[in-house]
């Protein structure tokens, strides 16, 4: 068979998967014992770790770790490596420190979503309806981007066109995060978790086998380029000078995983002993420390097709070193890292609007409603990510997803931590920082800074503004013990 009818073939079988494990969470969810919400946005807190694990790190992943990151270094370099350097710690560190107090406020103050939670905690309406407001408008960017590289792929595979393929996209990401909520999106991320392992293992291999090792990249850089040799790039405020590595640091490690759709897993969570959060963890390292090597793809990729477009250099590097039947496996492996995300953004979004925000304007809507509502912004949503790629797709992906993210997570980030972790937390202080979150996310995305540089400094200024509110707040009018109360936990 052809590459083309050989790819179609795998992706009707990859599709049909999809479909049947949404099918039966669908049904786990209508015979679960919990009510709706519970069993759609929390899987019926009964998913296993392994399975949370899983998708929480394909989640974390996404299309950019597998396609954006090494498009990025198919023409930076090694300077952009370090993000990926920084990402591996950042899937866990905070796992480590927030799963199990946050999982038993979560508990005590009734709350179902990562962002009902902050809202409870600091008894404030403003941060629950601020804060899906951003949500729903920052994961319509990251969901443009995603639909974007998906689209890419099938085009390049299976030879449809990249219309058709968005819209192929856009069912199969509604199908996944609409029919099992949260149970669905877990498992079908696991399945594909499993296949990005694989993809991760085979493609680096191969493509550094094929160049020689690094020795041969880098032989072939110095040629090509010698500034990607370099281990940052040159001026104050470039792409990756070393301003723009504390960019990835702070974003990697403090804004990443804040994002409501990865700390959802935490509350889904079965049992929350430490010898399970350990578990939780040790998943999601090794996990991590194989889908955050495959930017080494985009230099082996460069070397031997130089004239690649950054954005197709992963699948390039599949279809023209692999079998047909390998590098097909390859495009479900890619596959699998988009709709991992993008199933896992589309259902905040529906949390935000069909939870936090109506609930907010009518606290007595019924669970079923919610549902409803929730999965009818998912579908809102995918269409307008479709209708945005027909009329102007973003020509690199990558950093139209990486801001949609800084915004989410500057704007959640030290409430959520503060919330957890610090008793003394006022809400004055936690509203201060989600509006500096955002503007702050907006100023530097239009300032003639490197876009790592954009990415990380939002915290420069949420850090200081939460910390220096909440001192005057405690000193003026003094703590508030209802308020503490709330974040307190045994």
């Amino acid at each position: 068979m052809s590459l083309q009818v050989t790819a179609i073939v795998y992706f009707i079988v990859f599709f049909l998967l999809l479909a049947g494990i949404s099918m039966w969470s669908s049904k786990k969810k209508a015979a679960g014992g919990g009510d709706e919400v519970t069993e759609h946005f929390l899987g019926g807190k009964s998913v296993p770790f392994f399975v949370l694990a899983m998708s929480y790190c394909a989640s974390f992943a996404s299309a950019g770790s597998f396609m954006g990151d090494p498009a990025v270094v198919s023409y930076i370099g090694y300077p952009y490596m370090w993000f990926g350097v920084f990402l591996v710690p950042g899937c866990v560190f905070m796992s480590l420190i927030l799963i199990r107090k946050m999982r038993l406020q979560c508990e005590r103050l009734g709350c179902q979503t990562p962002i009902e939670y902050i809202a409870v905690r600091y008894d404030s309406k403003f941060l629950r309806v601020f804060t899906g407001i951003v949500i729903i408008g920052c994961f319509t960017m990251t969901t443009i981007a995603q639909t974007k590289a998906a689209a890419v792929l099938l085009e390049h595979f299976t030879g449809l066109n990249f219309k058709a393929a968005i819209i192929v996209i856009a069912i199969a990401v509604i199908i996944c995060t609409v029919s099992g909520g949260l149970r669905s999106v877990a498992w079908t991320d696991t399945i594909q978790g499993c296949m990005m392992v694989v993809l991760c293992i085979i493609l680096i291999s191969v493509g550094l086998v094929k160049c020689g090792g690094f020795d041969g990249v880098d032989a072939f850089l110095a040629d090509y380029d010698p500034s990607m040799l370099q281990t940052a790039q040159t001026g104050l405020f470039a792409d990756c000078g070393w301003l723009g590595i504390i960019g990835y640091a702070l974003w990697s490690i403090i804004i990443q995983p804040a994002q409501p759709y990865l700390t959802a897993r935490y509350m889904a969570m079965d049992k929350i002993d430490r010898k399970t959060v350990g578990k939780f963890c040790l998943v999601a390292l090794v996990a991590s420390l194989l889908f955050c090597s495959m930017p080494i793809c985009g230099l082996t990729g460069r070397m031997l097709f130089p004239d690649a477009e950054p954005d197709y250099i992963v699948v390039t590097l599949a279809t023209g070193v692999l079998h047909p039947l390998l590098s097909c496996g390859i495009m479900l492996g890619l596959f699998a890292a988009i709709i991992s995300t993008a199933t896992s953004m589309l259902l905040t979004v529906g949390q935000s609007v069909g939870r936090d925000i109506l609930c907010t304007f009518k606290p007595n809507t019924a669970l079923k409603t919610q549902v409803r509502v929730a999965n009818i912004a998912c579908v809102v949503v995918m269409v307008a990510a479709v209708a945005f790629n027909l009329w102007k797709t973003p020509s690199i992906f990558q950093f139209f997803n990486l801001m949609g993210q800084t915004g989410v997570g500057a704007v959640c980030c030290m409430p959520l931590y503060c919330g957890v972790l610090y008793k003394k937390a006022t809400k004055e202080a936690a509203i201060a920082s989600t509006i500096v979150g955002i503007g702050a996310t907006t100023l530097f995305n239009n300032l003639p800074v490197g876009f790592s540089v954009a990415m990380g400094a939002p915290l420069v200024c949420v850090v200081p503004t939460f910390f220096i509110v909440n001192a005057i707040v405690n000193k003026v009018k003094g703590r508030n013990t209802r308020i503490e109360a709330l974040g307190a936990v045994e």
